[in-house]
């Protein structure tokens, strides 16, 4: 609060009591929308399957150095087969942003 001196009268000292404040205005803005979109991906991949076979051949041979250690021992020989699948996998990225810091005048 401050005073302001008005027109003194003779004999008398006057001052007016002023009672100073801010009002907020609402002033133009921005607005700022944020959207989501969706952007289909596609990509060519080449899958493998691998399949096991075996087959039983005669034979009349001698045996050869290391085939006598374990020609005569019982064994189960044992092979799988495999194959590939595709993974997919999706991530959210953020493509952009808006920094809208305040302006004094």
């Amino acid at each position: 609060m401050c005073l302001v001196p008005i027109e003194p009268q003779p004999g008398r000292l006057a001052g007016r009591a002023v009672d100073s404040r801010i009002r907020h205005l609402a002033r133009p803005g921005i607005r700022v929308t944020s959207s989501v979109r969706e952007t289909p991906v596609e990509a060519t991949v080449t899958l493998r399957t691998e399949t096991v076979g075996a087959e039983r051949r005669d034979a009349n041979r001698p045996l050869e150095g290391d085939e006598a250690e374990t020609a005569f021992k019982e064994k189960t020989i044992e092979m799988m087969g495999t194959r590939e699948e595709a993974e997919v996998h999706k991530e959210a990225r953020v493509v952009g942003e808006v920094y809208a810091p305040p302006m004094a005048h």
